[in-house]
């Protein structure tokens, strides 16, 4: 009969260590990708909400409410660059 040989320690070793390699680089991978998702969401409200004060404040400042062509002017200047 034959007889079949036990994988030897060292490839049980190396196939281990590779295994847990790729699962660590799919982790952080996944962790990386949530956190920047997420900071990147904080700072679009941040940035929302400071540009929405900031536009507030200076229509706020305005002497003739009644003139739209000045609110007209104090969007236009906080006007976002980015088209998405």
């Amino acid at each position: 009969m034959l007889k079949l040989r036990s994988p030897s320690l060292f490839w049980t070793f190396s196939i281990s260590l590779l295994v847990v390699l790729v699962l660590a680089a799919g982790l952080q991978s996944w962790l990386t990708v949530t956190l920047l998702t997420r900071l990147r969401m904080e700072f679009a409200t941040d940035s929302a909400a400071y540009l929405t004060e900031q536009v507030s404040n200076q229509i706020a400042a305005l002497q003739d409410i009644s003139d739209n062509r000045a609110i007209i002017s104090v969007l236009h200047r906080y006007r976002s660059k980015d088209p998405a």
